[in-house]
C-alpha cells in the first residue's frame, strides 16, 4: 500500500483492485490448475464482482503499526463487523440501511475526543451512537460497509500485472490454487478457490514495506439483521449538537 493510513473503503478497495481482467466466464472450479494466472485471476475476479454479500477480514502492517477489519457486507450497503485502528482504536459497527450504529472503545474515544474523550468514554460505554449516513461522525465508517462500491472498484482492465502458472494447494482447510503476480514495486499472492465458483480465498499484497492480508467467506450468506435496541444507543445527533454548544 502506498500510504500508511486509508480509509478502510479505500484499503478494501486496493485489495480487491488486485484482481485483474474481468472478462473471462465464470468456473464452477474444475480444471483451475490447468489455465493460465491471467485465467485464474479473472474467473476470481469475476466471482467477487458477481456476489450479493461476503465476509472479508483484512489485516494491513507497516512500520510495527496494525490496521484490521472484520466486515460482513452486502450489495445494499448492510453490514456488520470491527474496525480496528491499533493505537487509534477499535470500533463496532452495523449498518441497516441509512440506520448506523458505531461502538468506539475507550482508546478510540481518547484519541478522536482529545481532553474530553475520557469523559466521553464514561458517559457513552457500552452504547452504541447511533444516527444515519448523513450524520458527520458516522459517514466514514459507514461508507466502508458499501460492497457494490468496492465491487465497481475492481479493475476491469489489464493493470499491466504478469501472474505465474497455478500452483495446487491449501489455505485454511479449503484446496486452492495459488497464483502470484508483480507489477513494478507491488507483489500479489492470490488463492483461489479450487471447487466450486472460483472465489478468492486469500489475497496478500506487499508494496512499500506494506503487507496487506485479505480473507474472504460466507459468499451469499446475506448479512444479519440484528440491532441494537434503544436501550444499548444514544442519539449521535444529541451528542452533535451538545459538542456544537
Amino acid at each position: 500500500m502506498r500510504k500508511q493510513y486509508r480509509t478502510p473503503a479505500l484499503a478494501a478497495a486496493a485489495a480487491l483492485m488486485a484482481v485483474a481482467g474481468l472478462s473471462a466466464c465464470g468456473s464452477e472450479g474444475n480444471g483451475l490448475a490447468e489455465k493460465s494466472g491471467k485465467e485464474v485471476s479473472e474467473e476470481a475476479g469475476k466471482a467477487l464482482k458477481d456476489v450479493t454479500s461476503f465476509q472479508m477480514q483484512m489485516e494491513s502492517e507497516q512500520d510495527g503499526s496494525t490496521f484490521s477489519i472484520d466486515l460482513t457486507m452486502d450489495r445494499d450497503g448492510n453490514c456488520v463487523g470491527k474496525i480496528d485502528q491499533g493505537e487509534q482504536g477499535t470500533a463496532e459497527i452495523v449498518k441497516q440501511g441509512d440506520k448506523v450504529w458505531m461502538k468506539p472503545d475507550q482508546k478510540f474515544w481518547e484519541v478522536q475526543g482529545g481532553a474530553n474523550g475520557a469523559a466521553a468514554y464514561e458517559l457513552f460505554k457500552g452504547k452504541y451512537l447511533a444516527g444515519t449516513t448523513q450524520d458527520p461522525m458516522l459517514q466514514g465508517m459507514a461508507g466502508t460497509c458499501d460492497l457494490k462500491a468496492l465491487q465497481e472498484d475492481i479493475n476491469s482492465d489489464d493493470d499491466g500485472t504478469t501472474w505465474s502458472d497455478p500452483e495446487e494447494g491449501e489455505v485454511d482447510g479449503k484446496n486452492v490454487v495459488t497464483i502470484k503476480g508483480t507489477s513494478e514495486e507491488e507483489e500479489t499472492t492470490m488463492h483461489v478457490a479450487a471447487e466450486g465458483t472460483a472465489y478468492p480465498v486469500q489475497i496478500v499484497n506487499a508494496e512499500g514495506g506494506a503487507e496487506t492480508t485479505v480473507s474472504f467467506g460466507k459468499f451469499d450468506e446475506g448479512v444479519p439483521d440484528d440491532v441494537p435496541s434503544e436501550d444499548e444507543s444514544f442519539d449521535v445527533s444529541k451528542l452533535e449538537q451538545a459538542a456544537g454548544s
